[in-house]
C-alpha cells in the first residue's frame, strides 16, 4: 500500500482495542503491520460475537484490517516439552508476579531465576514488577525518533 509510511514496518504487539487501531491506522498510512497474536486463542477480540461475519468477529476484522498476522505461544517448557511452573501465568499484574515473590512454589522460583540467568547473560534487564518482561539496559541511552526521520512528516 502507498502512503506517507510506505516501506515502514511496525511489529504491532497489542490486543483488543487501543493498540489495534493505531496499527489500524499505521496500515492505512501503508506501513507494512505484522499483528503479534498468542497462542491459544489469540486476540481476545477474536471473541467479540456477535456481530460475525461467517463466524469471525466484526470487531475483530475491523481492527486488524490491512495488517500480516503471526501467532506465537509464549509458553516456557522443559527439554521434555512439559510447561514450567512460574507461579503466575503471563499478564498476572498480582504480587505473585513479582521478581522475588516468595508466595510461589520453590520450583517456580527456581524457574524464574533461570529464565532472570537467561535473559541477563543475553543483555537484557528485568521489570521489576513481571517476571516476564524484560528491557533493555538504560533505555534512555537510545534516541527517540519522530517522524523527522521520515522523508516526510506525518505532522
Amino acid at each position: 500500500m502507498s502512503g506517507p509510511l510506505s516501506g515502514v514496518r511496525v511489529l504491532e504487539l497489542a490486543h483488543v482495542m487501543a493498540g489495534p487501531v493505531c496499527g489500524l491506522m499505521l496500515a492505512d498510512m501503508g506501513a507494512d503491520v505484522v499483528k503479534v497474536e498468542r497462542l491459544p486463542g489469540g486476540d481476545a477480540s477474536r471473541a467479540f460475537l456477535p456481530p460475525d461475519v461467517d463466524g469471525e468477529s466484526a470487531a475483530f476484522m475491523m481492527m486488524n484490517r490491512g495488517k500480516r498476522g503471526i501467532a506465537v505461544d509464549l509458553t516456557l517448557t522443559d527439554g521434555d516439552g512439559v510447561d514450567l511452573e512460574m507461579g503466575t501465568p503471563f499478564d498476572d499484574f498480582t504480587d505473585k508476579a513479582h521478581h522475588g515473590n516468595t508466595a510461589i512454589s520453590a520450583e517456580a522460583q527456581r524457574n524464574r531465576m533461570t529464565l532472570l540467568g537467561i535473559m541477563t547473560a543475553a543483555g537484557w534487564d528485568r521489570y521489576d514488577y513481571e517476571w516476564w518482561h524484560y528491557q533493555l539496559f538504560d533505555v534512555a541511552r537510545y534516541p527517540r525518533l519522530g517522524d523527522d526521520v521520515l522523508d516526510i512528516g506525518l505532522m
